[in-house]
């Protein structure tokens, strides 16, 4: 029965990498039942649920991951933190954010017992890359946590540890530039952005990002060699070239901002703020007929917002240029 059990466990775990999580969930099963008391088939067939995104049936897997290593005292601090980051990551899922950062609280202080010096000697063997990539995993995912919840300042303390203990941690790069954004720091934003752009240079979020930092600088020409480069990695998104004609407009390129406002529009015809945007370049090259096209259409869509003020604002202006006061 153990052999055939681990038969199972070691074809499930096969099915998992090849991402054909039905079929190791089938074997995780036949393997369960013949060894209903093992932890890490537990926790592999809740990793495999999660795949699913059937959240519910994986937390009960860690669940009952969990409740076994309390009672054998089976597995070592990695094995435990390794189960409740995963947990944690289903419940942040099923937006259950308490419980998803008490399970990343108790994943970190798992994880740290191997890489933190004891408290006598300050001392500690050596460390595996494996155990460090584990914990700044951990610690970049509980900041991505906290800055969803608008805990800016303690996503920025866990990608700083992430980062001390994975200086290539690319992911927690970009996010503490993210939070460093949200600080209003944009000079660090872009320093956290240049390096997760040397690390990854396929990295169309990190192009986008510092491009973003850069227009907040007023650093245009900068900000637009960045959209460029972002939208190499990824032609064709709406958001990145809406940006880009926010700088030729900055720039006062109105003719190349109305060229990428046109294709924003083709993406997303109904899109007020490239309407009001397009319709703005129109206005400031005397293209009154175009603006006032563009306006009303924003107008048509009865929005109540910052948009319609200007749309209006910019019409008035329009027909007093044209003497139209009635």
């Amino acid at each position: 029965e153990p052999k055939r059990a681990q038969a199972f466990a070691y074809r499930g775990r096969t099915f998992m990498q090849q991402q054909n999580y039905a079929r190791a969930i089938e074997d995780f099963n036949q393997a369960l039942r013949l060894k209903p008391d093992q932890f890490d088939l537990h926790t592999q067939r809740g990793l495999a649920l999660y795949r699913q995104e059937n959240f519910d049936r994986a937390i009960q897997d860690f669940d009952q991951a969990v409740e076994l290593l309390s009672q054998t005292g089976d597995g070592d601090a990695s094995q435990q933190a390794l189960i409740f980051k995963y947990r944690a990551q289903a419940y942040a899922r099923r937006n259950e954010t308490e419980k998803a950062l008490s399970d990343f609280d108790q994943a970190a202080m798992l994880v740290l017992q191997g890489i933190e010096p004891d408290e006598k000697s300050k001392e500690i063997g050596p460390i595996s890359p494996a155990l460090e990539a584990q914990a700044a995993e951990i610690f970049s995912q509980r900041g991505m946590l906290h800055a969803t919840q608008g805990n800016t300042l303690q996503a920025i303390d866990d990608f700083n540890r992430a980062i001390k203990l994975n200086s290539r941690d690319v992911q927690a790069l970009y996010q503490r530039g993210l939070a460093h954004l949200q600080q209003q720091d944009v000079a660090q934003a872009i320093a956290d952005f240049n390096e997760a752009i040397v690390i990854d240079p396929d990295s169309a979020d990190a192009f986008y990002q510092r491009g973003l930092a850069y227009a907040e600088q007023e650093n245009y020409r900068y900000a637009l060699e960045d959209y460029n480069q972002a939208l190499l990695l990824r032609p064709g998104n709406a958001d990145i070239v809406f940006q880009k004609a926010q700088v030729f407009a900055k720039l006062g390129q109105y003719i190349e901002a109305v060229e990428s406002l046109n294709l924003v529009l083709r993406l997303n015809p109904a899109e007020a703020a490239a309407l009001y945007q397009r319709g703005y370049a129109y206005f400031q090259q005397d293209d009154h007929s175009q603006a006032l096209q563009d306006f009303n259409q924003v107008l048509a869509l009865e929005l109540d917002d910052q948009i319609r003020v200007q749309c209006l604002h910019h019409r008035g202006l329009i027909f007093s240029r044209r003497g139209e006061y009635a």
